[in-house]
């Protein structure tokens, strides 16, 4: 998903974002909106122009029998040309507690957000 309008832009010259949807079953954590606007249900990689973003992520984690828990947070990433990011997240006693995070996939930095 394209967020800025024009022509596609090289690789080199934007960020991506990544969900890390695990399936319908048992969950994941996706993209939701960037700086607002909606990118739809589970967009794959999201690509940005550099510099600050708002991302709000939804964290979706089945318990079986028991249900599914679905939690949403808004982080704020300053987003570097070239760099690829995956979002990621957890649910903790039924949600309870829920962190979100981003992390730079070259360096494996959590670069937004708070990892437990």
């Amino acid at each position: 998903v394209q967020t800025y309008e024009g022509a596609r832009l090289p690789q080199e010259e934007v960020a991506v974002i990544k969900s890390n949807y695990w399936g319908h079953l048992t969950g994941g954590v996706i993209v939701r909106e960037i700086d607002g606007k909606d990118v739809g249900f589970n967009p794959g990689d999201v690509h940005v122009l550099p510099g600050m973003h708002t991302v709000k992520i939804r964290v979706t984690h089945s318990y079986g029998y028991l249900g599914t828990i679905m939690a949403s947070g808004t982080v704020n990433l300053s987003a570097e040309a070239g760099h690829t990011y995956m979002v990621d997240g957890r649910i903790h006693r039924f949600g309870e507690y829920v962190w979100i995070w981003i992390v730079d996939e070259e360096t494996g930095e959590v670069v937004a957000g708070m990892k437990p």
